[in-house]
């Protein structure tokens, strides 16, 4: 009876599966590691200081972490940023934006997402909620955001947003 034992694995090592004639065969290959540093994508509260201030020493080291590498920000982060300057700090949308748009101006600081980014920008600036813009601006080419809020609706056409429909 063979008994067949574990061997462990040396760190900065992965187990691949490779096709062989004989069939699949496991071997362990050295991870290769990048020498390149990966861009820092921003959670909300990093970029609340770095728009507010209100916190000294949160807002210093956001500075510094913007200041020493590049830097990203995805949308679902702006849109509950939007909510946050919104309810906790009582911005209104013209300020909220003009914010996002100082913000997405830094040299250090891109958008995941750019057109997409720029498009819910352009819609809540024409009056939708960030949130609504977002979720409709999302849809794939050719599909309908459906919705039960005939406000949504209206505030979407006025935004130039012609697949946001009346459900039902």
């Amino acid at each position: 009876m063979k008994i067949r034992t574990r061997r462990r694995r040396l760190p900065g090592t992965r187990r691949v599966a490779e096709k062989t004639p004989q069939g699949v065969l496991l071997r362990t290959h050295r991870a290769v590691r990048s020498k390149t540093r990966l861009m820092a994508a921003l959670d909300t509260n990093v970029v609340v200081r770095l728009m507010t201030g209100d916190d000294p020493r949160q807002t210093a080291r956001a500075k510094k972490l913007l200041k020493s590498e590049s830097c990203s920000v995805a949308p679902s982060v702006l849109m509950e940023c939007e909510w946050v300057l919104r309810a906790a700090y009582g911005m209104d949308a013209a300020l909220i934006a003009q914010l996002f748009r100082r913000l997405l101006e830094l040299e250090q600081l891109a958008p995941q997402s750019p057109a997409l980014t720029e498009r819910v920008l352009d819609a809540f600036e024409a009056g939708m909620d960030f949130a609504d813009a977002l979720h409709a601006l999302q849809t794939p080419e050719g599909e309908s955001f459906a919705t039960f809020d005939a406000a949504l609706v209206k505030r979407a056409a006025r935004a130039g947003l012609r697949s946001v429909v009346r459900a039902g």
